[in-house]
C-alpha cells in the first residue's frame, strides 16, 4: 500500500481525494470518473468501495449494536479454534507491540474482533471508532479495512489511511491476513495489525502473513497431537534427506511444506 520512498503525507491527502470523490459523489457518472482516473486508488481497494457503495454502508459511522461483551464474548473466544494460535500470536507479534503504537487483533471468521493487544493508548484512540474486541469489523458492515477485506477475498491485504471507506478510520493504516484451518481449507479467521502509516509498507504485510503461516502450522501439530493422544511416540521432525520434510508421530507421516519445517524447527527452539 505504501512503497518505499513514497511521500505518506502526499499519498494520504491524494487518497482523501479521491475518497471524496467516489465514496462522497451523488452520481454513479462521477464516481466512474473519479474511479477511471490515473491517480485512482489500487484495484482491491476500487473494488471494496464499490462492495461497500453497493450495501449502502454509511461512511461517517461505525455502530455496533451487536457487539459481544463480558461472558457472551469470553464463552464465545474460549470455544473458538483461534483460541489454539494465541501463543504463537503473542510471541511472534504481541510481546514487541508494547508502547509501539501498534495493535494487535485476532478476528473470527466473520470478521468479529476477538482479541485487541498491544500498545495501550493506540487501544484507547481505537475505541473512538469502535475498534474494539467483540465488534463486527467485517467488510460488509463497516466497509473496506484490513481484515475484513481479507476475510472477503481469503488473501493478504493491507490498507493505508484513506483507502479505509470508513472515514473514522482514516488515521489509521492496516495489514492483516486469513487463517486456515490446514485440514480442511476453511477460514478461521483473520490476523491483523493496525497503527500508523508505517504500518502500511511491505515487511509488516510479510511479518502479518509469516504469523498466519505459522499459526496456521501450529494448527496443524495441535490436530496431530489431538489424534495421537493416546500415543506414547515422541514426534520427530525428519528434515533432512531427500523430499519434502515430513512431521512423524507414531505411525502417522506428515508432510509439510518448507516454510512450515522452518517454522516448526523456529518453535522448538524456544
Amino acid at each position: 500500500a505504501l512503497h518505499p520512498g513514497d511521500d505518506a503525507e502526499a499519498h494520504a491527502r491524494r487518497l482523501s481525494e479521491v475518497h471524496t470523490a467516489v465514496v462522497g459523489s451523488a452520481s454513479s457518472r462521477e464516481r466512474s470518473a473519479a474511479l477511471a482516473s490515473p491517480a485512482a486508488v489500487r484495484p482491491v481497494v476500487r473494488d471494496s468501495w464499490l462492495r461497500s457503495l453497493g450495501r449502502a454502508i454509511d461512511p461517517d459511522v461505525i455502530e455496533q449494536p451487536l457487539q459481544l461483551t463480558g461472558r457472551d464474548l469470553a464463552d464465545y473466544r474460549a470455544g473458538h479454534p483461534m483460541a489454539m494460535i494465541r501463543p504463537v500470536v503473542r510471541k511472534l507479534l504481541v510481546e514487541d507491540a508494547a508502547d509501539s503504537g501498534l495493535l494487535i487483533a485476532t478476528s473470527d471468521e466473520q470478521g468479529r474482533l476477538l482479541w485487541i493487544e498491544g500498545d495501550h493508548d493506540a487501544r484507547d484512540r481505537a475505541l473512538a471508532m469502535n475498534f474494539a474486541e467483540g465488534a463486527d469489523w467485517s467488510e460488509e458492515h463497516v466497509g473496506t479495512n484490513a481484515p475484513g477485506t481479507a476475510l472477503t477475498l481469503d488473501r493478504c491485504v493491507q490498507i493505508f489511511g484513506a483507502e479505509h471507506y470508513n472515514r473514522a478510520v482514516h488515521e489509521w493504516s492496516c495489514s492483516a491476513a486469513p487463517v486456515h484451518d490446514p485440514i480442511s481449507g476453511r477460514i478461521l479467521g483473520a490476523l491483523d495489525i493496525t497503527g500508523g502509516p508505517r504500518v502500511a509498507a511491505p515487511e509488516v504485510l510479510q511479518l502479518v502473513r509469516a504469523t498466519a503461516a505459522a499459526a496456521e502450522a501450529e494448527l496443524r501439530l495441535s490436530m496431530l497431537e489431538g489424534a495421537n493422544a493416546r500415543s506414547s511416540a515422541a514426534g520427530v521432525l525428519e528434515t533432512f534427506g531427500p523430499g519434502r520434510a515430513t512431521l512423524v508421530r507414531g505411525r502417522d507421516r506428515l508432510a509439510l511444506s518448507q516454510r512450515h519445517a522452518e517454522i516448526l524447527l523456529i518453535l522448538s527452539e524456544h
